[in-house]
C-alpha cells in the first residue's frame, strides 16, 4: 500500500461519522445529478468514499445503475450498508456497482518511488511518471450516461502537493497534468452526448475564518474575491476552472457547454469547506 493510499483509508474512517454534519453538501450534489432533464441509465461517481456526498437510494431509484468508484473499497461496502440497511432497499441496493481499489491519480505508486529515493528531477518524456497521469478510463466499464467526480479533484491535487516539495521541477507540470487528466478521465466515460458534473472544494475556513457562517447567495460573491487575492486551493481557482474545457485540446474535442452550476458549503467537523459545482457535456 503507498502512503497515499493509507492516507485516504486514514481519512475515510475519520469521516465515516459525518453523516449528519455532511446533510447539506449531500443535498446539493444529489439534487443535481437527479435534475430533470439529465439522462438515467447509468451514472458513475468517481471519489465516492464513504458516500456521504450521496443519497444512494435516491440516485438508485433516479438510475438503472450507479457505479461508485474509489481507492477504498471498504469505504464504498461501509456506506452502502449505512444507507440499505432497511430490507425493502434490495431492489435499489442491486443497482448499486462497487468499484474500489482504483487509484484515480494514477501515479500514487510513482509519487511513492520518486518520494523514496528523493528523486525530484524532472522526469523524461518517456517516464512512467509524466505518462502514468493520462491512463485513459482507468479499465472503467463506461460509456455512462452521468458521470460526476465529487470532492476528488482537490484530493488528486494534493496527493502531488503533499508528497513532491516545492523545490522540485516538476511539481507544479505534474499538478496541471493531474488536473487536466482527470478531467480528461470523467470526459472519456461519458456517453457521447452525455452530462458531467465536477464538484470541488476550492477554498477552506482555514484561510477564511468565518465561512462557515457565510450565506449560500453570497458565495459567487466572495469566490471572485478570494479568487482575485489568490486564496484558493492550488490549481482550484474557481473562476479559471470552466477555461480548462477550451484550453486543453483533448477536452476541446470531447466537451463543450462548461458552465458553473452552483456554489455551496460543505461541512464537515474540524472545517468548512466553499464548493463549486461545474457541469459539461460531451460532444455527440
Amino acid at each position: 500500500m503507498t502512503p497515499l493510499a493509507a492516507e485516504q483509508i486514514r481519512r475515510n474512517l475519520l469521516r465515516d461519522g459525518e453523516w449528519e454534519v455532511a446533510a447539506g453538501h449531500r443535498r446539493e450534489v444529489t439534487r443535481r445529478l437527479v435534475a430533470p432533464g439529465a439522462p438515467r441509465k447509468r451514472l458513475c461517481v468517481l471519489g465516492a468514499g464513504n458516500a456521504n456526498d450521496l443519497e444512494l437510494p435516491e440516485l438508485a431509484a433516479a438510475y438503472q445503475e450507479v457505479c461508485l468508484v474509489d481507492l477504498d473499497g471498504d469505504a464504498l461496502a461501509r456506506g452502502v450498508s449505512r444507507q440499505f440497511s432497511a430490507p425493502q432497499a434490495g431492489v435499489l441496493k442491486q443497482r448499486i456497482v462497487l468499484r474500489g481499489g482504483i487509484d484515480l491519480t494514477g501515479i500514487g505508486e510513482h509519487l511513492a518511488a520518486r518520494a523514496a529515493a528523493a528523486d525530484w528531477r524532472l522526469p523524461s518524456h518517456d517516464d512512467p511518471l509524466a505518462s502514468a497521469v493520462d491512463p485513459g478510463t482507468h479499465g472503467l466499464a463506461g460509456p455512462f450516461d452521468v458521470v460526476a467526480s465529487v470532492g476528488l479533484l482537490s484530493q488528486l491535487i494534493e496527493s502531488v502537493t503533499s508528497t513532491a516539495p516545492e523545490e522540485a521541477a516538476w511539481r507544479w507540470p505534474l499538478l496541471l497534468a493531474v488536473r487536466t487528466g482527470h478531467l480528461r478521465l470523467c470526459a472519456r466515460l461519458m456517453e457521447p452526448g452525455g452530462w458531467g458534473l465536477l464538484v470541488t472544494d476550492f477554498v477552506s475556513s482555514v484561510t477564511c475564518p468565518g465561512l462557515a457562517d457565510v450565506a449560500g447567495d453570497d458565495l459567487p460573491g466572495l469566490a471572485s474575491r478570494w479568487a482575485a487575492a489568490g486564496n484558493f486551493f492550488h490549481g482550484l481557482n474557481p473562476l479559471f476552472l470552466p477555461d480548462l474545457f477550451a484550453s486543453d485540446a483533448v477536452l476541446r474535442e470531447l466537451t463543450y457547454d462548461a458552465r458553473p452550476a452552483g456554489y455551496w458549503l460543505w461541512r464537515q467537523r474540524a472545517r468548512c469547506y466553499a464548493v463549486l459545482g461545474l457541469s459539461f457535456r460531451r460532444v455527440v
